[in-house]
């Protein structure tokens, strides 16, 4: 795991990492060093097991058949990252089926805006091969994690939503890239 040195002591953030497995949620929990809560689909929360976990942990529901209950639960995640906690949102919207990064979706960067909140891309690559979309089985394998450099409220600020989007998008390739993956 490498890039922890860019985090400040006591601060919040909004990580946004590549969304790989089912698993991602879990595995981050116990890496991220911050008080921390994820955002994800509502209907893994109806899952048995995994989703009786997650909520037990507090992470937050979004239902995304609806824009207006989106935008509730991303004020949620903002009213928690105001309290002390970090929020992780998979900006993809979804897991890769292919291992590639997908086209990254404009709600996280609103909340960032709206929150007024330090982004930190996260690059994660090894998972892919350990379990893969609609696999339920969990080979073994190596996964390497790097924080990249929080993208400041002066840059959020600057630009408009697409732009910070592609930005980030753009910098987690290119932190796959040096964490020994190819994305595109």
């Amino acid at each position: 795991m490498d890039g922890l040195e860019h985090l400040e002591e006591g601060k919040s953030y909004l990580f946004l990492p590549n969304h790989v497995s089912f698993l991602d949620i879990p595995l981050f929990g116990g890496y991220v060093p911050r008080y921390l809560r994820g955002v994800e689909d509502s209907r893994q929360h109806q899952w048995p097991v995994y989703g009786w976990a997650m909520k037990r942990l507090g992470n937050i529901t979004i239902d995304r058949s609806s824009p207006r209950a989106s935008m509730s639960s991303l004020t949620k995640a903002g009213d928690y990252i105001h309290a002390g906690c970090s929020i992780i949102l998979f900006p993809e919207g979804g897991r890769t089926s292919d291992g590639k990064l997908r086209v990254f979706k404009k709600l996280p960067f609103h909340m960032a805006k709206q929150a007024k909140v330090e982004i930190v891309p996260i690059a994660m690559n090894g998972m892919f091969e350990i379990n893969k979309k609609k696999s339920l089985f969990v080979n073994p394998g190596t996964i390497k994690i790097k924080f990249g450099k929080p993208v400041g409220l002066d840059i959020i600020e600057s630009l408009d939503t697409n732009t910070l989007k592609d930005k980030v998008r753009q910098e987690l390739v290119d932190l796959l890239a040096e964490n020994n993956g190819t994305y595109a």
